[in-house]
């Protein structure tokens, strides 16, 4: 089914201002179904060999017992730190998720939920969290079974800087906007900033949005999986396709992604 999109909704990103908008055609990327492999084996754990790793779990929630908004409704405060810091990470943190409790649902296909998590490895998912940091192409079956890739790689939070995950949620409670900042694991000149959006008149829709992408995704995995049995929407794995400026409106109903493109 057909749906318009409305204008992404944006997060200013770190050091970056967007001059313009260009529209691109839209066109189909891969899309495939496939079961839940009951024999699929987990390539890294929650507990990870590597000597150099501090793995660290943090957690932010969002008081959900507040009065439902009203026609005027408080201003939410900015951007809110998920894992990291915007004044500083505390350590090195590294293969960590965390989540946020949220006034509003969130629709993935045909699941919803109020709570949202997020990895320092670019996952978000619904139910339970993951700290994999060993990317696969999709669906990986070992992995929270509804959840969003918009850069599944190994990356990590550096200390003392302002790395991390953090969410703004507009003032009528409608926009939802995740950003992601993190440097590649063992290659410290490689940073990445992309945002997710989601807008409640458009369940079921995210958009991610690439502003510094240092190696166009040739070790990440990006896309989404979810369903029963699980539906996989893949849009690269491995693949230097991942460039700044691309805008990539995943489409967990219709079960789509098409690719435009922003000035940055």
């Amino acid at each position: 089914m057909s749906r318009e999109m409305p204008d992404p909704y944006l997060i200013q990103p770190h050091g970056r201002t967007i001059t313009r908008i260009v529209t691109a055609t839209f066109t189909l990327t891969v899309t495939s179904t496939s079961t839940t492999v009951a024999t699929s084996t987990k390539t890294s754990t929650t507990s990870s060999s590597r000597s150099s790793t501090s793995e660290s779990t943090s957690t932010t929630a969002q008081d959900t017992s507040s009065p439902a908004p009203t026609d005027e409704p408080d201003e939410p405060a900015g951007p809110t730190a998920i894992l990291g810091s915007l004044t500083g990470a505390p350590e090195f943190i590294d293969d960590a998720n965390g989540f946020v409790d949220l006034p509003i649902q969130i629709e993935i296909g045909q699941d919803s939920s109020s709570r949202v998590y997020v990895s320092s490895n670019g996952i978000i998912s619904f139910f339970e969290g993951t700290t994999d940091y060993s990317n696969v192409g999709l669906p990986a079956a070992y992995l929270p079974a509804v959840a969003l890739f918009p850069f599944w790689d190994d990356t990590y939070i550096a200390q003392g800087s302002t790395q991390g995950v953090f969410y703004t949620l507009s003032d009528d409670y409608i926009n939802l906007a995740l950003q992601f900042y993190f440097t590649r694991y063992d290659e410290p000149n490689k940073s990445y900033n992309y945002t997710v959006s989601y807008s409640t008149n458009q369940p079921g829709f995210f958009t991610f949005t690439y502003y510094q992408i240092s190696d166009q995704g040739i070790s990440a995995t990006v896309g989404a999986q979810y369903g029963s049995p699980l539906i996989a929407l893949q849009h690269s794995v491995n693949s230097a396709t991942v460039t700044p400026g691309l805008v990539l409106t995943v489409d967990t109903i219709g079960g789509t992604i098409t690719r435009s493109n922003i000035a940055v």
